[in-house]
């Protein structure tokens, strides 16, 4: 008769076998959810990376976007001498300016700053523009930085409104600045201002004229009247 194992060491080993399936699939239920962390924190990163991505050019884009509000510009006539017209430029972009321009209207004489040349430029009628550009060897209205232009103009003291005027960046762009004060025509009425005055003047001396000559009408009817009347 051939003797087998004892019951007890066949369920020993039995526990032990489950103990160790039981010690497997819990290692293995960490290890997938370690796994799944680390997957879904890679796609976590992988979104924030794409969307800086698709915004970084945006951002980018808006950050270089230069606009009228960069620049201060301010226009003025002289309190010392009215013939002289001057803008004071305030550069608050971050590129350098190179060329200003501005309505000029009569005015001849452009002065120009070390480092820039002006030359004024034909408008329609008696007007135009005046322009100043940066030499070659200046690099311009730094970022920052503040420059003043004057123009002389030919009128003691000429009128004066807000036009619109041009810089130019370094990196060639072009903007265009409103409302800034410039010089300008004179209105109709300030044009023939002294053709007005010399007409009222001259009806007034019409209107004594008739005021007297009706005042010695009435005087000699009044004359013949009492002669008429003595005799």
């Amino acid at each position: 008769m051939v003797s087998g194992e004892p019951s007890c060491v066949k369920a020993n080993a039995v526990r032990d076998c489950e103990r160790w399936v039981r010690a497997y699939t819990e290692d293995v239920r960490s290890i997938a959810e370690i796994l799944l962390a680390i997957g879904v924190a890679r796609v976590r990163v992988a979104i924030v990376v794409l969307a800086c991505a698709a915004g970084l050019p945006a951002a980018i884009s808006a950050a270089a976007e230069v606009s009228p509000a960069d620049f201060s510009i301010v226009g003025v006539r002289s309190t010392e001498n009215p013939r002289d017209f001057s803008w004071t430029i305030v550069n608050n972009s971050r590129h350098a300016i190179v060329r200003f321009r501005a309505s000029r209207y009569l005015s001849q004489e452009v002065e120009p700053l070390p480092g820039w040349s002006g030359e004024t430029l034909d408008g329609q009628g008696s007007g135009g523009d005046v322009e100043f550009k940066s030499d070659g060897g200046t690099r311009g209205i730094l970022p920052g930085a503040k420059q003043t232009f004057t123009i002389h103009d030919r009128r003691l003291r000429g009128s004066t409104r807000m036009e619109s005027v041009e810089v130019e960046l370094v990196t060639g762009e072009v903007v265009t600045i409103p409302d800034v004060l410039c010089p300008c025509a004179e209105s109709i009425l300030a044009q023939n201002l002294p053709l007005i005055g010399l007409g009222a003047m001259f009806g007034v001396f019409l209107a004594v004229q008739a005021i007297r000559r009706k005042r010695r009408l009435g005087r000699e009817r009044r004359a013949a009247a009492d002669a008429s009347s003595a005799g």
